[in-house]
């Protein structure tokens, strides 16, 4: 049987336009199962990666550096890591 688990892998700072500063966190799945049907050994491979703000809102990637941050009322704001 196989299990999902989320873990926060990191986290990184970033800057709005208006030049606040927001916390961006890493969150990763694991998915843990065994190897082979009747293993005791236990495998945990990396699944998708999502990135939140501190506050729970929802964060899409653009590039390495640009991201587009929503809002509670579904409007998005750009932000880019420093």
């Amino acid at each position: 049987m196989k299990k999902v688990i989320k873990r926060t892998v990191g986290n990184f700072k970033a800057r709005t336009a208006d030049g606040e500063i927001i916390t961006i966190m890493i969150i990763q799945e694991f998915i843990i199962g065994a190897l082979a049907f009747g293993d005791t050994i236990r495998q945990e491979s990396p699944g998708d990666k999502q990135f939140v703000t501190s506050n729970g809102r929802q964060v899409n990637e653009i590039d390495e550096n640009t991201y587009d941050v929503f809002s509670d009322t579904g409007s998005k704001y750009r932000v880019t890591r420093i």
